[in-house]
């Protein structure tokens, strides 16, 4: 199947329903923060402050809400890092879009004073985050930052690191149940073994989806978003879901699977129009020289 794995799919599905990313979120903020953070008041932000050129690696939601006790707003910036080894430059780039986010704010109000922003890097690749997580990090090891640490820029981010967290642990986190779906996949979709024996340890949370409103979309989210980026047979999948949710759920997975190939097979068509195309006007050009 020569489909471009796409991982943004299955985060935005999941983290851009408010009471999705508030879970996960509540999860993973120390406590410090999290009593300030009044999680069920999460309102998703239109727009992404993330730079054009790494579109195909990070993808952002922006989320506003308030703080206990009346004390004004705050943003939770999720960034989800889809690469297969860690960005070195991050905090850099945190800091630049923190920067975004605020101008957008005080364009939208202005003279007030800038809200809090709760940065939170969410990371699913094979190797484990070993880099920087803060500017502090990043500094000239002649940089003295007892002395020059006030005028520089902290700016300390979350990893919500997938590959340094057990199964376990993960499961026992309060999550909703596409949450815990949505982040057991992510983590295992580099190993065919592994991504299905999550959905069948998942059953709990695979029945709270299903059963949801939104239930059979998340069923052809989660599919494709397996299918398309891991090599694992369409079968295995339809029969694990059959096997949990019953024969639809294997239905509409297979469904989704079919859509894929077809999918597949017309870009493929396309691609070969466009490129007979080309050879066509080469020929042609080619013809007018002679």
């Amino acid at each position: 199947m020569t489909i471009p794995a796409r991982h943004d799919s299955l985060f935005k599905f999941t983290f851009s329903k408010a009471e999705n990313a508030a879970s996960a979120i509540a999860a993973v903020l120390p406590q410090s923060i999290a009593q300030h953070v009044d999680f069920d008041a999460f309102e998703l932000q239109p727009g992404s402050f993330v730079d054009v050129e790494l579109k195909n690696r990070h993808t952002d939601l922006l989320y506003r809400t308030r703080l206990h006790g009346g004390r004004g707003d705050a943003f939770v910036h999720i960034l989800f890092e889809h690469q297969s080894s860690p960005d070195p430059t991050m905090p850099l780039r945190m800091l630049g879009y923190m920067v975004r986010i605020w101008w957008a704010f005080l364009r939208d109000n202005p003279g007030a004073k800038l809200p809090p922003i709760v940065p939170v890097v969410l990371y699913h690749g094979t190797q484990p985050w070993t880099v920087p997580t803060s500017m502090a990090e990043m500094y000239s090891d002649e940089v003295d930052l007892e002395d020059f640490g006030a005028l520089l820029p902290a700016a300390k981010f979350i990893v919500d690191d997938l590959s340094a967290v057990s199964d376990d642990a993960l499961r026992a986190r309060a999550m909703t149940g596409m949450a815990h779906l949505a982040l057991g996949t992510l983590k295992h979709i580099h190993n065919s073994q592994a991504v299905m024996t999550n959905l069948l340890d998942s059953m709990q949370a695979l029945l709270e989806v299903w059963e949801a409103p939104d239930g059979l979309r998340a069923i052809e989210v989660l599919t494709r978003y397996i299918l398309t980026n891991n090599d694992v047979a369409e079968q295995a999948v339809g029969d694990t879901l059959g096997k949990v949710l019953g024969d639809k759920a294997r239905e509409v997975a297979m469904t989704t699977a079919q859509r894929l190939y077809e999918e597949g097979e017309e870009r493929g068509l396309q691609r070969g129009r466009e490129e007979g195309e080309e050879r066509g006007l080469q020929r042609g050009r080619e013809e007018e020289r002679r």
